[in-house]
């Protein structure tokens, strides 16, 4: 079926709570057939208001927060409002940053365990979206959201956009959802889209194959904020949450046997304590090795700035920001996971397969690195800047119209 397409029945899976609500509420002007059009859109990731507010503290820096942060700031320029809906971060109820509100919600320690996905979190997510009266409604990944939104959506006649986060997200048998609550309202939302956006053309074939259903590809954006003249190659980097399908522990290996290079590893804690404070205790033993833990976001691009190289060691992945962070500054990536053979195809970095190949590709990205500059930048340019914001308004314009 197309990405518009009738509602499927939806099968039934174990699953993890996806706790991240920030809606977005953006009301944009488009000029199509000499008529203005009024587009109203709310977008759901919980911890925006770090991104904007950098008095706020920021715990949580993943790429579904940064594309979200960076598709509603660009969205605003061509907006007249926008409207987060925001974790408590003891702001305000009504909280007004720069040209954007935020309207808070919940803190994710309040309520009781057993009952607080229905009160507060439950409770608080209806009433933000009725405050945010959008047109369209926005998430992005798999969680529980996806069937609170297509429901919601339904009974006030809008419309719902779902966004894949990660190949996993059109997986059934790895989706990482703890509750097999979550699995059901997910795969229920999913089913129900009225589009559905992936990052590339692995993940509309993984979404056809394994649920029947029809997507858009569009690519992540990112901004390119750095002179390229004036930059420095200083450092090998490594930079994602600790979690044991990230395989940091591989970097640091590699951070051993370059003793002449100076590696940087970047990254906070996932759900295994025990797992982080064993890869940090690892780093820390070796010399040439900078252990950095979690950084916030503006903090984390002063190291892409003066990188030479990133390191990619994740099993599987989406589309990583990291990559965009990379490739706009010049740098090329070498990595396990090629999203649509792209790192291949356009001279973009090294791909390996096995810890041999890594440490060879690093032994001789160290000799040719500044050789791949050109061909990275140029791709970036084309596929990855905020031009790609253009599609997104094509797409809402089009659900609007039907």
């Amino acid at each position: 079926m197309a990405f518009f397409g009738p509602p499927v029945q939806p099968k039934v899976y174990s699953g993890s709570i996806n706790n991240l609500l920030i809606i977005i509420t953006i009301n944009t002007y488009i000029l199509t057939n000499n008529a203005q059009i009024i587009m109203n859109i709310c977008f759901t990731v919980q911890s925006s208001l770090p991104f904007f507010d950098s008095s706020v503290p920021m715990d949580i820096v993943g790429g579904a927060e940064i594309q979200q942060y960076y598709l509603g700031k660009y969205l605003s320029e061509k907006c007249a409002t926008i409207n987060y809906l925001s974790f408590d971060y003891r702001q305000k109820r009504i909280h007004k940053f720069e040209k954007v509100t935020f309207i808070r919600t919940y803190s994710m320690s309040e309520g009781f365990p057993g009952t607080r996905f229905f009160y507060p979190r439950l409770i608080r997510i209806w009433q933000a979206l009725k405050i945010a009266d959008a047109d369209i409604y926005y998430s992005r990944g798999a969680g529980f959201l996806p069937g609170i939104l297509c429901i919601f959506c339904k009974l006030h006649n809008k419309k719902y956009v779902f966004a894949g986060a990660h190949d996993t997200n059109f997986i059934p048998g790895e989706l990482r959802l703890r509750f097999g609550r979550d699995k059901l309202l997910y795969e229920y939302g999913l089913k129900r889209a009225d589009a559905i956006i992936v990052q590339s053309e692995a993940q509309r074939k993984l979404l056809k194959t394994n649920y029947e259903l029809g997507s858009i590809v569009i690519k992540n954006l990112y901004p390119n904020e750095l002179d390229l003249k004036e930059r420095k190659s200083e450092h090998i980097l490594w930079v994602a949450t600790l979690r044991e399908w990230k395989r940091p522990e591989l970097f640091v290996e590699i951070a051993k046997a370059f003793p002449g290079e100076k590696f940087i590893m970047i990254g906070g804690p996932g759900k295994d304590g025990q797992f982080y404070a064993d890869i940090k205790r690892a780093a820390e033993d070796i010399p040439n090795l900078v252990f950095k833990g979690f950084l916030p976001f503006e903090e984390t691009k002063k190291y892409f700035d003066i990188a030479k190289l990133f390191i990619n060691t994740s099993i599987y992945e989406g589309f990583p920001n990291t990559f965009l962070q990379s490739w706009c500054r010049g740098i090329p990536v070498i990595t396990f996971f090629d999203p649509d053979g792209v790192v291949a195809k356009n001279r973009l970095g090294i791909v390996v397969s096995s810890t041999e190949e890594l440490f060879k590709g690093v032994q001789k990205m160290l000799q040719s690195y500044s050789d791949y500059s050109e061909s990275v930048i140029q791709y970036y340019r084309d596929n990855h800047s905020p031009k790609i914001i253009d599609k997104y308004i094509a797409l809402f314009q089009k659900l609007l119209e039907r």
